[in-house]
C-alpha cells in the first residue's frame, strides 16, 4: 500500500513499528507461546470459527507465537460451529467478536450465548479467560491498523 499510495516511507516505519510492538509484547508475555489461544466470531447468530490463515489468526498465531488448539488444524477459512463442538476445543483464552450489524436477525446472540449453561462450563469461560469485542468488529485482522489494535487491546484487556 505504501508503494501504491506514493507513503513507501511511512509504510516501512508502520511495519518496523509494529514488529518492535510484537518483540516487547512477547518479552514482557513470554507464557503465550504455552497459551492456546481462539478468537470466534457471532454471524447470524452462529459462533464461527477460523483456520489458522484467516481473520485475526495469522497475527495470533505467527506474529506472536499463542498456541492453536489441536482442534482447530483442519478448520479452512470460515466455519461455524455448534456450543457441543466448541466445548470440547481445548483453549486457554477465547476472544468473542460480535457486533450487531453481523446478527440483524439475532440481536440477543451474544446475551444468549453469555446465558448459555454449556459456554458457562467451558474451561476458559469458567475460568474468566473469555474476553467480549476487544477490538472493533469492523477490524479484520489482515491490515497494519487492525493488528496494532488487537495488540494494544491484548495489552489493556487481555494481559492487563
Amino acid at each position: 500500500m505504501g508503494t501504491l499510495t506514493g507513503k513507501l516511507e511511512k509504510a516501512k516505519n508502520l511495519i518496523s513499528n509494529y514488529e518492535k510492538d510484537l518483540k516487547d509484547f512477547k518479552k514482557t508475555n513470554p507464557e503465550i507461546t504455552n497459551k492456546n489461544i481462539m478468537i470466534i466470531r457471532i454471524r447470524e447468530g452462529e459462533l464461527c470459527i477460523y483456520g489458522e490463515d484467516f481473520y485475526y489468526n495469522p497475527m495470533l498465531y505467527k506474529d506472536l507465537g499463542f498456541s492453536m488448539p489441536k482442534e482447530l488444524e483442519a478448520v479452512k477459512g470460515q466455519t461455524t460451529i455448534s456450543k457441543e463442538q466448541l466445548s470440547k476445543i481445548n483453549s486457554d483464552i477465547i476472544l468473542v467478536q460480535f457486533m450487531a450489524s453481523e446478527n440483524k436477525g439475532f440481536p440477543n446472540a451474544l446475551k444468549d450465548l453469555k446465558n448459555d449453561t454449556l459456554w458457562k462450563n467451558i474451561p476458559a469461560v469458567a475460568k474468566d479467560n473469555v474476553f467480549y469485542n476487544v477490538v472493533d468488529g469492523g477490524y479484520q485482522g489482515g491490515t497494519y491498523l487492525s493488528k496494532e489494535v488487537m495488540l494494544k487491546a491484548l495489552n489493556q484487556k487481555v494481559f492487563k
